[in-house]
């Protein structure tokens, strides 16, 4: 019975065992797995170009050149920055490309104004022609007006790279006049002799130019004149009207000439900028038809000074020339005096 049971269990079918080494076999990735796998990874996203595989490699190589604590709970932030500094783009982004606020355009331009200047400072002062604003600030706080401290001393330095640039006897701060787009910061100065001539002769030649131009179009104003002369004539041969048109007798007053700089209104020069440390503008010697235009309309400064000036009745000049023709009547309606420095007399004047 026991030779039968061995005999029919002898002839099950026998399966072969499976030894270690096939399990370690098993486990052994292939070729052809690793580099379908790697080619996976190497995928670039369609969204931002950027591929597993690089980004992983960039991870990694930060974590290990920085070796940060706790660096489970920072990969997040790794990755983002990671992919922020692979990131290229033509539009504006927070992370590259910053704007430029009023504070760092304002500090560019103020900038030369620090920088040392060689010299002994104590000589400077002694032969300065600027008086002591921080005095004149000074006063003028007391009595509630004028400019704070960083602005007052922002326009010092700023006049006195203006004392550098040209020859003064006397230089002052004038005041600031506010406009619709921007203000003027205006010193007045009184310029020595020798600059005085180079700017009398500038202006003669620029008068020249303008009488050379404006006689170019003469000829053209003689010839209707003559066609108009000549159809004059023609009416004349005919009968003459009963009641003829009378013609006006108004004649155009000369135009009074420009006082010289130097003399008369035009002996202080005044000096323009838009804000300190910006180049200083010389304002052009003022006409007396400027003056008088000048009284009869109000408007508002631009702060361009290249900026025409739209009235009526109509201004001869842009906004350079109006800001110079109203300067003469400001300073003499607006000074300041202490009581009874100033005693008034008959005439009116004091």
């Amino acid at each position: 019975m026991s030779e039968a049971q061995s005999q029919k269990g002898s002839s099950k079918p026998q399966t072969p065992a499976t030894g270690a080494g096939d399990k370690q076999q098993d486990l052994v990735p292939r070729e052809s797995d690793f580099t379908d796998n790697k080619a996976y990874l190497l995928t670039a996203s369609s969204q931002s170009g950027m591929n597993l595989y690089d980004h992983l490699i960039v991870c990694l190589k930060k974590i290990l050149e920085e070796k940060p604590s706790n660096v489970v709970d920072i990969f997040e932030d790794i990755s983002k920055e990671g992919k922020r500094a692979r990131f290229a783009s033509n539009v504006d982004t927070v992370q590259n490309q910053y704007e430029r606020t009023t504070e760092v355009a304002k500090a560019e331009v103020q900038r030369h104004l620090f920088e040392p200047t060689q010299g002994d400072e104590d000589e400077e002062e002694m032969d300065s022609a600027l008086p002591n604003l921080w005095q004149t600030a000074y006063l003028f706080e007391q009595g509630g007006v004028g400019l704070d401290a960083e602005e007052t001393y922002r326009l010092w330095l700023a006049l006195k790279e203006l004392e550098k640039q040209h020859s003064f006897e006397q230089l002052r701060f004038w005041g600031k006049i506010l406009g619709t787009e921007g203000g003027y910061y205006i010193a007045e100065g009184l310029l020595k002799q020798d600059e005085i001539d180079a700017i009398v002769e500038e202006e003669a030649k620029a008068a020249a130019a303008t009488a050379s131009s404006a006689d170019g179009s003469k000829p053209e104003q003689a010839g209707a004149d003559s066609a108009a002369d000549a159809e004059a004539a023609g009416d004349a041969d005919e009968e003459p009207p009963e009641d003829p048109i009378p013609k006006p007798d108004f004649k155009t007053p000369p135009v009074v000439p420009r006082e010289d700089a130097g003399s008369g209104v035009n002996r202080f020069v005044y000096f323009v900028c838009s804000e300190p440390g910006r180049p200083w503008t010389r304002l052009p010697s003022v006409t007396p038809a400027q003056i008088q235009a000048a009284r009869k309309v109000k408007k508002f400064f631009t702060g361009r000074l290249d900026a025409p000036v739209v009235t009526y009745p109509p201004f001869p000049g842009n906004e350079a020339n109006y800001a110079r023709s109203g300067l003469p009547d400001l300073s003499r309606h607006h000074h300041l005096a202490a009581g009874l420095l100033h005693v008034r007399r008959r005439g009116g004047r004091g």
